[in-house]
């Protein structure tokens, strides 16, 4: 089961969500998560929607189907037809799309559905869009006939919406820096634009900022980068020391550790919402694992030493950001260890799961 986080900035104010699903650590199962950070990349939507990572999430994700009258879910869904095979399921014809559960998370939503219906509060409209997996399999990478489904899929997503008013249109690449470090001791008209202004929404929209005012997310801002990072890009090297905190604000970094000879192995994946490096950043010790951006990741960054620069003016400030560290790291750990039984269960075939 696996923490939901927010994708795609501010929450839509059309009552629509668009919610994808899946493990990321079993290959093709990762197709809906894949698909939605490919469109919070590259697609704008107008008027504004809200979009959710939901990964492996169950009955986490009722309040969501409370909140919202329209839902478009992504996921991958067991069929007989052909692998990379898109289907368009509708309302009440998805609860039985579901009868042959792929994973765990396909049981929880289930229960969803269920109990929605058991209490009269089903969306007005819901739609799945399914596609059938090649290969379920401990693996980062989807197969290359769901690679090859991507397009249609987004096709499909683009009609759906179409259908309830919204337009989804390709947007230009953004570039490698989005924002730099605001000079709020001296600022100049430089500091004003647009650049300085991201620092302090992206940091807003992230857990760090839980509990802080304008006013300490300012101070906060005056110390903090974000910044792009391309597919594949390392962010922290493992044996490097950068005594750095960094905050995903959009997309995801693999954990990984070296296995010798240009060879690693993924142990975990971070997602929008989480945040990296907090043991180097407390201990000033090396990391012990490589991260790597999935796709194109925004992060925030601020190192150790200007953050205790900060201690004699904002010490209240430091108390709650030190709070949320904390409450997020436990948060990150409770999420690998329900990842964790998921693949156990994977791996043995036990309970009758699968």
């Amino acid at each position: 089961m696996s923490a939901l986080s927010e994708s795609a900035g501010p929450q839509g104010t059309s009552g629509i969500l668009l919610l994808g699903l899946g493990n990321l650590l079993l290959g093709d199962e990762g197709l809906g998560v894949h698909v939605l950070r490919r469109l919070v990349a590259g697609y704008h939507c107008e008027p504004p929607i809200t979009l959710i990572d939901g990964g492996t999430a169950g009955l986490e994700l009722l309040p969501l189907f409370r909140d919202h009258a329209r839902i478009l879910l992504i996921d991958a869904l067991d069929s007989d037809r052909p692998p990379g095979t898109v289907s368009l399921i509708r309302d009440q014809d998805i609860r039985r799309a579901l009868e042959v559960k792929l994973t765990l998370h396909h049981l929880g939503l289930a229960e969803v559905l269920a109990l929605l219906a058991l209490l009269d509060e089903m969306p007005a409209e819901l739609v799945l869009i399914g596609v059938a997996p090649q290969r379920m399999a401990l693996d980062l990478e989807l197969s290359p006939a769901i690679t090859a489904a991507i397009p249609v899929v987004i096709a499909a997503v683009q009609s759906v919406l179409a259908g309830w008013g919204v337009r989804l249109d390709p947007v230009a690449a953004p570039g490698q820096q989005v924002c730099r470090r605001a000079n709020l001791t001296n600022p100049t008209n430089e500091d004003h634009s647009m650049n300085a202004i991201d620092n302090f929404s992206c940091l807003r929209r992230s857990p760090l900022s839980e509990g802080l005012t304008d006013d300490q997310l300012r101070a906060l801002t005056g110390i903090t980068c974000c910044r792009r990072l391309q597919d594949h890009e390392v962010l922290i090297e493992e044996g490097k020391i950068d005594n750095s905190l960094h905050v995903i604000t959009e997309g995801a970094l693999a954990v990984t550790r070296n296995l010798g000879k240009g060879d690693y192995t993924t142990i975990h994946v971070l997602r929008t919402g989480d945040m990296a490096g907090e043991m180097g950043f407390v201990t000033g010790r090396p990391h012990s694992a490589t991260l790597r951006s999935l796709g194109c990741t925004q992060v925030c960054s601020f190192e150790r030493a200007a953050f205790e620069d900060l201690v004699t003016d904002e010490p209240w400030m430091i108390y709650r950001v030190m709070q949320n560290i904390v409450q997020v790291g436990h948060g990150i750990l409770r999420r690998m260890n329900a990842e964790y039984v998921e693949l156990t269960k994977y791996i043995t075939q036990s309970h009758g799961v699968y």
